[in-house]
This record gives C-alpha cells, structure tokens and sequence, in this order.
C-alpha cells in the first residue's frame, strides 16, 4: 500500500507541475521576462542621465526597438510599427516618439515602463538605452 501511494503521489505531482506549465505559458505577456531578459537590467554604463551622446537611428535607436520591441510590435498584441526595415518603420517610430515632447513622449513613457504598457518596462529609466531614446527624441528624432 505504501508504494501505490507513494506513485500515486508522484503521479499527482508530475501532473499537477505540467498543468502549472500549461497555464503559465497560456498567460505569458511580451514582456522582457518572456524574451528572456533580466528585468531592470538597461545598464546605466558610462552615459550620465544629463550628457546627451551622439545618437543614431539606423546605428542605435532602431536596433535597439527592433531588439526589445519587435516581440509584441511586429505583427503581436501591441500596434505595428517595427518590420524590420529602419527606412520603412522611420515614420512611424518618430510619430510615436513626438507624440507629445522630451520625456514626455509617449513611446519614451511607455518602453520605460512610465504608462500602461502590456510589455512592462523594457527599457529603464536611467540606462544607457533610456539616456539615447531621450536625446534622440529631444534632437527632434533626426533620420540619420
């Protein structure tokens, strides 16, 4: 008798750990867990919030979209606006970044995590990332 149970038990835990897994992925967001991240990890590396280095669309901003944004904003629960191109998705990313100014902007809001964002943060406020979304934006989003 003491070995049924024993399996018996061991069944019902095996079972019960693969319906918690069945659930979770069932309620997974795209958030940076999902993707694999730490969360709060940006790295606030060598660029101090008030220093405003030379940025870039094509060479930091878009890679850095496409990195953590594509998951949900490529054809995802969240608006399109990252295909993979820079050129193609320019347009929509600087309407998104000057919808309202500096930080204030709402793709700067909702990527730090600042407003409702099904993703959570993905990029921290005070990390290097954040620092060159901001001045990017504050530059006027430039193509460049």
């Amino acid at each position: 008798m003491k070995k049924k149970l024993n399996k018996k038990s061991l069944l019902m835990g095996v079972f019960l750990v693969g319906l918690s897994a069945v659930a979770l992925s069932l309620t997974q967001s795209c958030g940076p867990i999902e993707r694999g991240e730490e969360v709060g990890s940006g790295g606030g590396g060598g660029i101090q919030p008030t220093q405003c280095p030379d940025v870039s669309y094509s060479k930091d901003v878009y890679p850095m979209l496409n990195q953590k944004c594509s998951g949900c904003h490529t054809s995802g629960p969240g608006p399109s606006f990252i295909s993979g191109n820079a050129s193609n998705d320019y347009n929509k990313i600087k309407a998104r970044a000057e919808e309202k100014e500096g930080e204030e902007s709402k793709l700067l809001q909702k990527a730090s995590g600042k407003v409702q964002h099904g993703g959570g943060a993905v990029i921290p406020e005070g990390s290097e990332e954040y620092t060159k979304l901001k001045c990017w934006i504050e530059a006027g989003a430039p193509n460049n």
